[in-house]
């Protein structure tokens, strides 16, 4: 009987590693050679009512612990597409919106001026001009595609997806999602609460900043990452950034991952038609795996790289045989691992490798001194984590909330702004759509804050157990990444992993207080 669900396991990743090469192709070049097509193959085989019943057969068995959590991995992967000749017809739909709305989203330049925008040429703009009304201007640009994402039919997507649920037999669309993460909706019963209680202390560090390093009263959303630049200059120094696998190898290596022998395919620089967003795309799993960024030579661009190489790193350590466990892998522990690499380009260890031999920077004392600049911009990176909580609680409101204008979006953004975090409308209205996981991965933008939960509670479990920090000991907390947490990262639902981890129930309130300097 398992054999019979390995074949289809087989079957199944051989398909969605043909859909993964054609969303390669479309979101590195524009050009669509079957996205939908391939969508249909692939539900074609987990719609099959043979294929579905042999899964049911084989959770009747007696099972090892681990058979069965494959058995109901995959059973989870294919029950929705046994609901009812409605939901297929509604999940088609989807698809085929999603495919269209993504394409946009991916060719989408931001017009500024009488110019047309790459989103380097903005980030430049928004993040160096000293200018600050030119930055709002610029910042503002990229609020076109609220309007081509809206006129393109999001709303109908938002809709398809709220009927889907009910279809399902889930409260709403954001719990069919979150069971199907195999998370529940009560671990965000207290978010909004812990906001609330932390938005007096959240605006006074903010407008500490402002204060302190621009000169006025508020920090708004086009100072944010000029404020980097002047709390650290190296953070928009030059790099050779072709060069970029020699520092990166380096800090991999420290903790023990050599990307030198991984099959990770990089496309890094930006041209027209490519998508603009950092991806990794886990072509199969323990075997091949490809990052799409898009980087310039510019310090600040080595985050994204190590971000999404991290990624590649965990997919091909997993056993490419293993299929089904390596379904049951949490986006929290992906996102948390890419962000605790994306974050080491701030580490001692990784500035020394990029800045060594760049005059200013050889000797120990001015390395030091860029480290501790570095510190400064992880520290604003953190406070924002309050910021990137209420971006989750909107892209789950999308889904609870009435909706019926573009207006209505823009309120419900400015409502969960002032509600959380006590901000007010910067303008006439937000910039949101440009963020592409509300069109292509609902539901997702929890994993990078609770992922960077994980991260930090499982540093001060490495503490407890080893006397030092994970930064003093690369290698051994390395070990700890590998053995407790990627090896067993499909063999457990997340809550359970995580306890399992960091020695005690999901909680958020110390990690917010950190965040915000309180702790």
């Amino acid at each position: 009987m398992l054999s019979k669900v390995s074949q289809i396991a087989t079957e199944y990743s051989g398909l969605r590693k043909k859909l993964l090469e054609i969303m390669w192709v479309q979101y590195t070049t524009g050009l669509d050679l079957g996205v939908t097509a391939g969508y249909a193959a692939e539900h074609a085989l987990l719609s099959n009512k043979e294929n579905f019943k042999f899964i049911c057969d084989a959770l009747e068995k007696d099972l090892s612990d681990e058979d069965r959590r494959r058995v109901e991995i995959f059973h989870r992967e294919f029950r929705e597409y046994h609901l009812s000749d409605r939901a297929n017809e509604l999940r088609k739909k989807i698809d085929e919106m999603e495919t269209r709305l993504s394409d946009i989203l991916n060719k989408n330049r931001i017009e500024f001026e009488g110019r047309e925008l790459s989103s380097i040429d903005w980030s430049k703009l928004v993040t160096e001009s000293e200018d600050r009304e030119a930055r709002k201007r610029a910042y503002l640009a990229r609020r076109g595609i609220n309007k081509k994402l809206f006129d393109a039919g999001f709303l109908t997507l938002l809709e398809l997806r709220k009927e889907f649920a009910a279809a399902a037999g889930a409260a709403d669309f954001v719990s069919f999602q979150l069971v199907k993460s195999e998370l529940t909706p009560v671990i965000f019963d207290n978010w909004k609460a812990e906001c609330r209680s932390r938005s007096g202390v959240y605006q006074a560090r903010q407008r500490a900043l402002a204060e302190k390093y621009l000169g006025t009263s508020e920090l708004e959303p086009w100072d944010v990452e000029f404020l980097k630049n002047k709390l650290c200059v190296h953070n928009k120094a030059y790099v050779e950034i072709a060069d970029f696998m020699k520092p990166m190898s380096k800090v991999f290596s420290a903790y023990g991952f050599d990307i030198s022998r991984s099959n990770i395919t990089f496309d890094v620089f930006p041209r027209k038609n490519k998508s603009e967003w950092g991806f990794n795309f886990p072509m199969e799993m323990g075997r091949d795996s490809r990052v799409l960024a898009n980087v310039d030579n510019r310090f600040s661009s080595y985050w994204v790289l190590l971000h999404e190489t991290a990624h590649g790193v965990h997919f091909l350590g997993l056993n490419p045989e293993d299929r089904l466990l390596n379904m049951g892998v949490s986006g929290i522990v992906a996102e948390g691992f890419a962000n605790f690499f994306g974050d080491l380009a701030y580490s001692r260890e990784f500035l020394s490798e990029v800045f060594v031999g760049m005059n200013e920077s050889g000797d120990g004392s001015k390395i030091e001194s860029i480290h501790s600049a570095f510190r400064e911009v992880k520290r604003l990176d953190d406070l924002r984590a309050m910021g990137s909580m209420a971006t989750t609680i909107f892209d789950q409101e999308l889904y609870r909330k009435d909706l019926r204008t573009l207006d209505d979006i823009h309120e419900l953004k400015w409502s969960i702004d002032r509600d959380l975090l006590g901000e007010e409308p910067y303008a006439d209205e937000p910039l949101w759509a440009h963020l592409i996981h509300h069109t292509t991965t609902p539901i997702y933008l929890h994993n990078y804050f609770l992922g960077d939960v994980m991260c930090e509670n499982m540093k001060d479990v490495f503490l407890r157990r080893t006397g030092a920090t994970a930064d003093s000991r690369p290698l051994e907390f390395g070990a700890f990444w590998k053995e407790k947490v990627l090896a067993p990262s499909g063999r457990y639902p997340f809550l359970e992993l995580y306890e399992k981890v960091c020695e005690e129930p999901l909680r958020i309130s110390r990690y917010l207080d950190r965040c915000l300097g309180e702790s």
